[in-house]
Order: structure tokens, then C-alpha cells, then sequence
């Protein structure tokens, strides 16, 4: 049987990884109450299955420890050992405040081939991309269901700068096509459909966020152009 090879990872406070498997250590590392965010980025198409060896977080003293996995959260309290968590997820990340010493968490991560794949799917992490609807400059196809996920290191922000934007529906009820704009750190949320002949922006409040394209087969459209930043 082969043996799987670990890295442990430095992130003290505030890190991405994009290793295929790691081990991070975060006991005896107090964080003088301020938060720390490791971030964990898979391929496309791949899950992140981890492990808590072992955690010690005092809740009633202000310590914290948060695992974001899209758009649901996870707190956990006290003393735990050897907790398995399977994701359906190729991002996690894991926040924690810790005061005393032998306090904090140690995880052990590794990938497996996503059960559910969708071709539209994107994981971008570029610090400029410009991001369209499929088949850009075509008409966009019928019933499609993407969704575009955009990470950065957490202390980078996102932004969407839309270009062009032309989609089937009238808001705010969108009913037909619609784009749906996701701050994962707050899970404010904004759809938009319809025409729009300006240009703006909409500025994330942190480094992790998506955009979900979805189409009936109904009338296809010109679809839409947007330049994302991350820093």
C-alpha cells in the first residue's frame, strides 16, 4: 500500500494552501484574540475530506473556531479528538481566536474525486479575470447551471465589475435567468436579471465569494461580461 505523504503547513495566521494534502498545526500558537484564517483550495471537481486530530477551544473565555464550507458555517466548542468531516466542497477555510497556551486545533486534509461535476463550474483565484456566461459572445445556452467561485487570501476583497449584462426576467422576482452574486463571509446575496446599459461594481467584504448563472429554456439572450478583481 502506498503511503500518502503529508506537508505540514506554516500558516500561522492568515493563509492559503492549494496542496493536494497537508496537516496544519495550530496548538500553542495563542492569537491575542485576533482571528486567523487557513484556506484551503482544491482542484475543480475535487472534495476536501479533514480530519480534527485534536482541538481545545475555551468558548466562555472568547475563543472561537468557525469551519466555512460555501455557505454554511460550523462552530465548535470545548475539547474533540479525531473528528472526520466529509465535504462536498473543494474550499474550506477555518477561522479561529485563541488566548492561552495549548489551546488552537490540529486538522489533517486530503482530496477525492467530487461525486457531482458540472462542466460550467469554475474555481478561479487570479487576481484580475474577466468572467462571461457560456458561450460568450454567443447567446447564452438554455438551462444552464454554473457556478463561479472566487478565492483569495483572506486578506484580499473581491470585486465584480460588471461590463455587459443582458438576461431574460425582470427583478426582483427573476424567474426566468437570473445571476446571483454571493458574499460567503456574510451570505448577502444579490440576483439580478434583465437589461442593464451601465457599468458598476459591487465590492465583496472579504476573499471569498461566488457567482451562480442559472437559464430555463425559455429565450436565450446576450448573457453577461464581468472583470473580477481579488486584492
Amino acid at each position: 500500500m502506498a503511503l500518502l505523504r503529508l506537508y505540514t503547513l506554516d500558516i500561522t495566521c492568515n493563509g492559503l494552501t492549494r496542496r493536494k494534502n497537508g496537516y496544519i498545526d495550530q496548538i500553542n500558537r495563542p492569537t491575542g484574540g485576533d482571528s486567523c484564517t487557513a484556506v484551503i483550495v482544491a482542484p475543480i471537481h475535487k472534495d476536501i475530506i479533514f480530519t480534527i486530530k485534536q482541538m481545545y477551544i475555551d468558548c466562555d473565555a472568547g475563543e472561537s473556531l468557525e469551519i466555512r464550507i460555501g455557505e454554511s458555517r460550523r462552530r465548535l466548542c470545548g475539547k474533540q479528538y479525531q473528528v472526520t468531516m466529509e465535504t462536498e466542497s473543494n474550499v474550506i477555510a477555518i477561522e479561529h481566536k485563541t488566548h492561552k497556551q495549548g489551546h488552537g486545533y490540529q486538522l489533517l486534509y486530503h482530496l477525492r474525486k467530487s461525486r457531482h461535476k458540472n462542466d460550467c463550474d469554475k474555481l478561479i483565484t487570479d487576481r484580475k479575470t474577466i468572467v462571461t456566461s457560456p458561450e460568450w459572445p454567443s447567446k447564452y445556452p438554455s438551462n444552464m447551471n454554473c457556478t463561479y467561485r472566487f478565492v483569495g487570501d483572506p486578506s484580499k476583497k473581491i470585486t465584480f465589475r460588471v461590463k455587459v449584462f443582458k438576461l431574460q426576467g425582470k427583478e426582483p422576482r427573476c424567474k426566468h435567468d437570473k445571476l446571483e452574486m454571493i458574499d460567503l463571509l456574510t451570505n448577502d446575496k444579490l440576483t439580478r436579471c434583465g437589461t442593464s446599459s451601465s457599468k458598476y461594481s459591487i465590492r465583496l467584504s472579504g476573499y471569498d465569494g461566488l457567482i451562480r448563472f442559472t437559464s430555463d429554456d425559455n429565450v436565450q439572450l446576450a448573457g453577461f461580461k464581468l472583470i473580477v478583481y481579488i486584492k
